[in-house]
């Protein structure tokens, strides 16, 4: 008799998945539950069969239509799996027809030539999977580099049975077979000078594990970099804004600014005008790919004091007399 457990859960796909969906979504299953691949594993072979049964209803158009109008009374009397799967091979090519609820053939049997290696490849030493961290950082540390300390869970090769999956007493129960187990990890990461929001760090060695002896994977941390209220970036150049008093911009000056390693002293040529733009070669952000800094721009916006009193009001209108200046007929 058919398990009572829903064929689509079974298989973990949609009530409308397509024929082509449900045929990838089996073999994908079978590689990994197949008995050839887990000798010895009666947990895998019951689920084996489980998914078996369930593609082998679904897969064909009368059947799945019979189930899912009234479900696995349809098969009461049970389902003729030795002739569907003489008909299935005869459709697909896939040697199907000594796998029937009961049994199983081989991967080759299963997945015909193109899969004929598969066994060896899975006891093949594999590179691990790489991973990605996002992580946001200051302005500040981006633009001067930092190191941070990074707490994550990942998974590592299990302590108990070294990757195997197995031990002595069968399947292991500290991993369940699976070769891996999660735990929390401390890393230590140098953020280089220059990240920007979208750069990429790449940590060898640091991602999932290999597997039967294969080397790991990568670790990518992908960066974000947080607004500043001071200053603004377009690459590896800087911008910032200061204001200067209206005797500075008239008369010219020494003024002080901020950059991102410390204050700098930047003149103000004699008759600056408010909105003016000026640069600071090599006051930038270090370039992660090339040489050398970026330059660092400033924007000068001149500051008109609110509360002036009546003498130093006579000296403007003074002023103006003797400039006779209309910047609006220059």
């Amino acid at each position: 008799m058919p398990r009572l457990k829903d064929y689509y859960d079974v298989l973990g796909v949609q009530k409308n998945a397509s024929p082509q969906e449900i045929k990838k979504v089996y073999r994908k299953l079978a590689r990994k539950y197949h008995p050839d691949v887990n000798p010895g594993d009666k947990a895998a072979e019951e689920r084996f069969k489980e998914i078996s049964e369930a593609y082998h209803v679904l897969i064909d158009p009368e059947a799945r239509q019979k189930y899912d109008t009234m479900g696995h009374r349809a098969f009461a009397d049970g389902f003729d799996f030795t002739s569907f799967w003489d008909r299935v091979a005869r459709e697909t090519g896939f040697g199907f027809s000594r796998a029937g609820p009961g049994g199983f053939g081989g991967l080759e049997d299963l997945f015909g030539g193109a899969f004929s290696g598969f066994q060896a490849q899975a006891r093949a030493s594999q590179r691990g999977s790489d991973l990605t961290y996002n992580l946001e950082v200051d302005f500040m540390e981006a633009a001067r580099g930092t190191t941070r300390h990074l707490n994550l869970e990942k998974e590592s090769l299990c302590g108990s049975c070294g990757g195997a999956g197995q031990t002595g007493a069968g399947v292991c129960g500290a991993c369940y077979g699976r070769g891996r187990t999660k735990e929390a990890q401390r890393i230590n990461v140098k953020i280089p000078a220059g990240v920007d929001t979208g750069s990429k760090i790449r940590l060898r060695g640091k991602g999932e594990p290999g597997l039967n002896g294969g080397p790991p994977g990568d670790l990518y941390i992908i960066t974000r970099v947080k607004p500043d209220p001071v200053f603004a970036r377009q690459g590896a150049d800087v911008f910032v804004t200061v204001q200067i008093t209206v005797g500075e911009a008239v008369a010219g000056a020494k003024v002080k600014v901020p950059t991102i390693d410390a204050q700098a002293n930047m003149t103000i040529p004699p008759g600056t005008q408010g909105g003016q733009k000026f640069r600071l070669r090599g006051k930038g952000i270090k370039k992660l790919k090339g040489s050398g800094r970026g330059d660092q721009y400033v924007t000068v916006h001149v500051t008109i004091p609110s509360d002036l009193d009546e003498r130093s009001k006579e000296i403007i209108k003074e002023f103006e007399e003797r400039t006779a200046f209309d910047p609006r007929n220059s």
